[in-house]
């Protein structure tokens, strides 16, 4: 994968400030409960990233957002995959 893309995780009231930036949307990406903390998470994510990587190719895409639920569990994980946080209230 050559091709860097920016990735966020990011609030709908952010998101609409970004329309005119090529970017896609990872909507509540999610492991169930029975299967948490068993490494799940990150090959879902990183199966997402590698699909985004191949679209970007012909798409442009550079940014990704992530539609996350407001948890702090969540919030962490996400950072922990060097994704950037947005606050709705810059």
């Amino acid at each position: 994968m050559n091709q860097r893309v920016k990735l966020l995780a990011i609030t709908p009231c952010v998101l609409n400030r970004l329309k005119e930036i090529p970017s896609i949307l990872i909507g509540r990406l999610a492991v169930n409960e029975d299967y948490k903390g068993q490494v799940f998470g990150v090959l879902t994510l990183a199966d997402a990233l590698k699909r985004v990587a191949n679209i970007s190719k012909d798409t442009g895409i550079s940014i990704v957002v992530v539609d996350a639920l407001n948890s702090i569990k969540q919030l962490n994980f996400m950072k922990s995959m060097d994704f950037k946080y947005f606050d709705d209230n810059p």
